[in-house]
């Protein structure tokens, strides 16, 4: 079985036909993700200070800890911001093979024009999204949590993206079945639902409560947030294994020139 790229060269006709598999990419920036968040909450509770997990500015705010926090304090700093570096090209090289198969299936079929200027529009909201989450490397809690918030609330928002419009390809493309519509339908309403949810969540405690207080609903707040992990980070691992095959994956063709390297002869 083929993963992520491969291709295939016919010397005959000088063709080099390249095979692409979006769902490759998708899976491994999830698992990626998940395995960087299992690297820093390890090395920040066996060669970290643990009492961060305790007292610290994210907690002080919403009244629990987010993902955030295995990424924020040393030693997980001097690790996560490279391996993130790795996890944005995966989910950039996911929206961007994902987006050129909307962009073949819109030109076989115009049918899905709508479908198709909106996946271009989200694909570039999803790029800019994922490049501006860096910031949450370059800025503590402590110094300025807005500027380190926003950016995590900036990727739960993309992420969302990522799950929602994903959801929408598969409804419209890999021949559901009826059965599978209907789940289709529930969990992009739900999806949708809570994450609406949980960023507002976010948004709230970053800018002093205005709609409700975080601390009086921890209860609420966690668990809209750990809802959010299991269809917005959880879930999109086992869409991709289920849609692989069912999906398409992107043909490009590209042609080559050969040459000969002229010898000489010496006398």
């Amino acid at each position: 079985m083929n993963y992520f790229v491969s291709k295939k060269i016919d010397t005959d006709s000088k063709k080099i036909v390249w095979n692409i598999f979006p769902e490759d990419f998708r899976i491994a920036a999830y698992l990626f993700l998940w395995f960087s968040c299992a690297l820093g909450l390890y090395i920040t509770r066996a060669y970290g200070d643990p009492s961060v997990f305790q007292d610290n500015a994210i907690k002080s705010i919403w009244g629990y800890n987010n993902l955030c926090v295995v990424f924020d304090y040393p030693p997980a700093t001097y690790i996560l911001p490279t391996l993130w570096g790795f996890n944005l090209l995966l989910f950039i090289a996911y929206v961007l093979s994902n987006w050129v198969r909307t962009r073949l299936h819109f030109i076989a079929d115009p049918k899905i024009k709508t479908f198709y200027k909106f996946s271009s529009i989200v694909a570039l909201i999803e790029i800019a999204g994922f490049c501006y989450a860096s910031t949450i490397f370059a800025v503590s809690p402590e110094d300025k949590l807005i500027l380190h918030s926003f950016p995590f609330a900036t990727m739960v928002t993309v992420l969302s993206m990522v799950a929602f419009r994903n959801g929408l390809y598969y409804f419209y493309q890999t021949g559901l079945s009826s059965a599978e519509i209907r789940l289709a339908q529930i969990y992009l309403t739900f999806h949708l639902i809570i994450s609406i949810l949980y960023v507002g969540s976010l948004i709230n405690g970053l800018f002093g409560d205005p709609f409700y207080n975080s601390i009086q609903n921890i209860a609420y707040n966690g668990i809209v947030g750990r809802v959010w992990f299991i269809t917005g980070m959880i879930f999109p691992i086992y869409f991709g294994f289920k849609f692989r095959k069912r999906a398409q994956s992107v043909i490009l063709s590209s042609t080559y020139d050969s040459y000969s390297v002229p010898t000489s002869t010496s006398h």
